[in-house]
């Protein structure tokens, strides 16, 4: 996937549009205006925008993310995914960091080649991480979405190992208490087994049923990372699962998708569940971008 990036940076603007001079002072000027290039390159008071160098430089960008797009098709890990790494590229400077890199690769720079190289491989890694990330946040969306589908099939449920009657006790008690469910909407039952509860300590069972479900995260994530890694180490793995256990535990991220497991004993319509879904997927977003600011590194790729 590197290439893709590598391929883009040094070729797309020259296929936006021609190379002449004055693209290039275009180009050069909207990214000093923007704060994305220093005096190094040129003198600041030269900065002019003019409508067309605008309209130039959007046509310019475009053509960068349809060319990202065009790439991605041809890859077999991404095609399946292209389009929603799209929208979520489109939302971040991954254009504006290729038009840096184009301007790099000018000659009339008051930068020493070291220099330049550094500012170099500092776009590439940003670039390329906004496309890993986006590539995860993606493939880990879908995966999502079949989770919480899964919640309302009895029979994947069924072949889930059961918590016991206790465990299911404390949970309930603890979705309850912690108001995680909208009591105006859902009335959970606290104890549907009518087991006998003035002995058990629900701290303790709770806090266990946490640990076996964070385990179970972690391996989803892990993966993740292993599969895109093509030699994968012991010590790597081991450091990447405590990054991600790390990150659930600090965001709850457990305790708060504890009330989706029991939206089955509620008559749920279509509309519900998808609202339901919604939210469900927005958590688990949340915990993929912690998981990618803090655990996916470059060096796995």
């Amino acid at each position: 996937m590197k290439l893709i990036i590598l391929i883009l940076a040094v070729a797309v603007v020259a296929k936006s549009a021609p190379l002449k001079t004055s693209t290039d002072n275009c180009i050069a000027n909207y990214l000093k205006k923007n704060e994305l290039l220093t005096s190094a390159f040129g003198d600041e008071s030269e900065v002019e925008i003019t409508a067309s160098c605008e309209m130039l430089v959007q046509t310019i960008k475009i053509n960068i993310y349809k060319s990202l797009e065009d790439s991605l098709i041809e890859d077999e890990e991404m095609k399946e995914h292209s389009e929603c790494i799209i929208d979520n590229v489109y939302e971040t400077d991954y254009g504006d960091k290729l038009l840096v890199l184009h301007v790099l690769e000018k000659d009339n720079l008051t930068l020493k080649e070291d220099e330049k190289m550094e500012m170099k491989n500092v776009i590439l890694q940003d670039a390329y991480a906004l496309i890993t990330k986006a590539l995860l946040k993606c493939k880990m969306n879908s995966i999502f979405g079949e989770i919480f589908d899964s919640m309302f099939n009895e029979e994947e449920n069924s072949s889930e190992e059961e918590l016991s009657d206790i465990e299911d006790y404390c949970v309930r008690k603890y979705i309850i208490d912690n108001n995680l469910l909208d009591k105006s909407k859902y009335q959970l039952n606290k104890n549907p087994k009518n087991i006998d509860t003035t002995s058990v300590d629900c701290v303790t069972i709770f806090n266990s049923v946490v640990e076996q479900i964070e385990r179970e995260i972690v391996k989803i994530y892990t993966k993740e990372i292993n599969s895109s890694s093509e030699e994968s180490k012991e010590d790597e793995d081991k450091t990447g699962s405590d990054c991600v256990l790390k990150v659930v535990r600090l965001g709850k991220y457990v305790e708060m998708l504890a009330p989706f497991d029991y939206l089955i004993e509620f008559n749920l319509s279509d509309e519900e569940k998808a609202k339901e879904k919604i939210k469900f997927i927005n958590i688990m977003d949340d915990l993929t971008e912690q998981f990618a600011l803090k655990c996916y590194t470059l060096t796995k790729k």
